[in-house]
């Protein structure tokens, strides 16, 4: 605006009859540079939305005198003794965050197991993997597509394999409806002498190959696969965790616990 003011001034002040000279050019005034591109800003994540719990694991170990555990912000141990009351309150911090996974040593008793099992579900941890962090995903000789079929009344602890292979256990057995779920559901029942699958003889419990024993009598193909494990209390660790490894591989996902004590 500057310019076009001072060429008006000089049109108004010119009184001669010839002609005004040409005005001097005037080099043109050049244009403001085009001010950057404003850079996006980075979206901040929502405060008021919480970011999803991270996945983790509390590793539970049973031994000969006590139970070790350490995962999701928690880590110490228990003092153990078979057959005596167990507290897993430790563990509550991880509620609602993590899942567990037990293992024992080889000679623990199948009831003592159990007995961590049941103490950490009434704690609030409802998915537990059974076997060493160390094993290797169990690969399915006998797969199904088929999902799951809803439990039966009276099926409180099932469990279901996640995708590394893990087993995960919820709830209770209740004996009561025994009778109903033996009619179509594979039973295995390893007593201290003899391990039999529907009624048959298969193996005894300490053979060494006593997975492919359970395997190899497991129908195949599943569509509801699921096997209940009935197992003397008083059983090793090493043979249950045989026998949860055979209904695994055999296409048997979901694995009902009960104990023998007889």
């Amino acid at each position: 605006m500057k310019y076009l003011a001072i060429a008006i001034t000089l049109i108004a002040c010119s009184k001669k009859d010839t002609p005004a000279p040409d005005p001097k050019p005037v080099d043109p005034v050049a244009a403001a540079p085009k001010p950057p591109e404003p850079k996006p800003e980075p979206v901040m994540p929502d405060p008021n939305k919480p970011a999803p719990a991270a996945a983790c694991t509390v590793q539970i170990k049973v031994t000969s005198d006590k139970i070790t555990y350490d995962g999701g912000g928690v880590k110490g141990e228990i003092p153990f003794k078979s057959g005596a009351t167990i507290d897993m309150a430790p563990l509550k911090p991880a509620v609602g965050k993590c899942d567990a996974n037990i293992w024992a040593d080889d000679d623990i008793a199948y009831q003592d197991v159990i007995a961590v099992m049941d103490s950490t579900v009434h704690v609030g941890i409802v998915n537990i993997g059974l076997g060493s962090p160390t094993d290797k995903p169990v690969k399915n000789a006998k797969p199904s597509d088929v999902p799951p079929a809803t439990p039966p009344a009276g099926w409180t602890m099932t469990t279901t394999k996640t995708p590394d292979g893990k087993l995960q256990i919820t709830g209770k057995f209740d004996p009561s409806v025994k009778d109903d779920l033996l009619k179509n559901t594979p039973l295995i029942i390893i007593s201290k002498k003899d391990v039999t699958v529907f009624g048959k003889s298969v193996g005894k419990p300490a053979d060494p190959n006593l997975d492919s024993e359970i395997v190899g009598a497991l129908p195949p193909n599943p569509k509801n696969p699921t096997v209940i494990l009935q197992a003397d209390r008083e059983l090793p660790f090493s043979t249950i965790a045989a026998a949860v490894k055979a209904a695994s591989t055999g296409g048997y996902d979901n694995v009902l616990f009960a104990v023998k004590n007889k």
